[in-house]
């Protein structure tokens, strides 16, 4: 899928304000956990699955 496993060093980082927002993830399949392994990687700090 080349999809990169890091965020790029480049990219200016994210806003605190939306690095904390809260995310909910419905379901601990799979495809949540995915989801919450590439927002973490992205740089958000408050993923919570359910």
């Amino acid at each position: 899928m080349k999809v990169k496993q890091i965020r790029d060093p480049n990219l200016k980082p994210l806003d605190p304000r939306v690095a904390k927002t809260k995310i909910a993830l419905i379901g601990a399949g799979s495809a949540s956990l995915s989801c919450a392994a590439f927002l973490g990687r992205l740089g958000y700090q408050n993923v919570d699955i359910f």
